[in-house]
């Protein structure tokens, strides 16, 4: 949840005209800018709302990823990802990273990968209704 909230405060950011990339480094310093930024917010608690899971990343997750990734060949983040659903019998993974479709023998029943455009629609579409 904090790298989404941390991905939606820059691109509201960049949205304002506050910066004109979206990083950390161009934001750092700009308090008063900070202090005015609100949807990123707005948008980050609508998915407290939601139907979801959110698990807390503990040693032992990130423990289990390792061997994820030597298993599957998978960065860091998508086997901490997998580990989390191994580690609480999630069998159903729906990504926008096109990487597990060449797993074999991946241990979910049910994968579904969204291309971008469809994420971003789908994206805009929710978030216009807050806006």
């Amino acid at each position: 949840m904090n790298d989404v909230c941390h991905r939606l405060m820059l691109a509201e950011a960049v949205d304002e005209g506050i910066i004109t990339r979206p990083a950390a480094g161009a934001l750092a310093g700009k308090r008063d800018s900070v202090r005015r930024l609100q949807r990123y917010w707005s948008l980050t608690t609508l998915i407290f709302e939601m139907n979801l899971a959110v698990l807390s990343l503990e040693e032992s997750r990130v423990r289990r990823a390792q061997a994820v990734r030597t298993s599957y060949g998978l960065l860091t983040t998508d086997s901490r990802l997998g580990a989390a659903a191994e580690e609480n019998l999630i069998p159903n993974l729906v990504t926008l990273d096109s990487d597990f479709d060449t797993l074999r023998d991946w241990p979910f029943t049910n994968r579904q990968t969204f291309d971008s455009a469809m994420a971003v629609r789908a994206g805009r579409m929710r978030a216009s209704r807050f806006l």
